[in-house]
């Protein structure tokens, strides 16, 4: 490492994304899937996948 570091060029929050931005993969059995997906429809609520 260095002893000192210049930080005078620097952009504050230059990869900052905020959370609503990310998307998390989340991988599950299809009988969990599919649970979840009748529990959706149940309350007539429409989800969008992602591909």
């Amino acid at each position: 490492m260095k002893q000192e570091y210049d930080f005078s060029n620097a952009e504050q929050g230059k990869f900052y994304r905020p959370l609503s931005e990310l998307d998390v993969p989340i991988y599950l059995d299809d009988d969990v899937k599919e649970y979840f997906f009748k529990l959706l429809s149940d309350k007539k609520i429409h989800l969008q996948l992602m591909k």
